[in-house]
């Protein structure tokens, strides 16, 4: 990881990483403001994709209408553009209240078509047992930190099916993250600094 403070006190944060899936490495740069905001998030792909911040304003009015109907009690934590070859591909917003955080994703090509996840944190004592089999077997002498339930859900807000399980264990003076498919299968970890 390389930080550098600009002239005009943004910073770029360059980051080179391993992924696992295919063993390659992958490179990313993100710009921040001089208050820790994400100004741009430029992806490995041959630099092509980029994450431009938005105003909520500027939030596209499929977007703003669910949130209308389905989040207006929460607060916006961050809204993005993805952009390819510098335009607008698609827009995100998370918005959150208390525990419970609301993403919501939709492709400029297909406005109608909103993507919504759910997130909320979840006790250890809910979480499925082959999860809590996993960590018993692989993480000897682990302690519950928390954890988080992602759900895809419907349009309307309703129903969802549970894409994963993000929990995060203590052992000694190590803190992990460890994700889990829907089914409680193990997909991946990383510490926690």
């Amino acid at each position: 990881m390389l930080v550098t403070r600009l002239d005009d006190g943004n910073i770029t944060i360059d980051v080179n990483y391993r992924e696992k899936q295919n063993d390659s490495v992958i490179s990313s740069r993100i710009l921040m403001s001089e208050k820790g905001e994400v100004l741009q998030w430029e992806t490995p792909l041959q630099r092509e994709l980029t994450y431009r911040a938005l105003k909520v304003e500027e939030l596209p009015g499929e977007i703003t209408s669910y949130l209308t109907r389905n989040a207006n009690s929460f607060t916006v934590d961050y809204a993005l553009a993805k952009q390819s070859y510098a335009k607008d591909a698609v827009y995100f917003v998370e918005v959150q209240n208390g525990t419970k955080s609301i993403r919501i994703g939709v492709d400029v090509t297909d406005k109608n078509n909103l993507s919504v996840t759910n997130s909320r944190q979840v006790d250890q004592s809910l979480l499925p047992q082959n999860i809590l089999t996993y960590l018993n077997n692989n993480i000897t002498g682990w302690t519950f930190s928390s954890a988080r339930l992602v759900e895809e859900v419907s349009k309307n807000g309703v129903g969802g099916n549970i894409n994963h399980y993000t929990i995060e264990v203590l052992k000694g003076s190590g803190k992990y993250a460890l994700r889990f498919n829907g089914k409680g299968e193990f997909q991946y970890q990383y510490t926690v600094r």
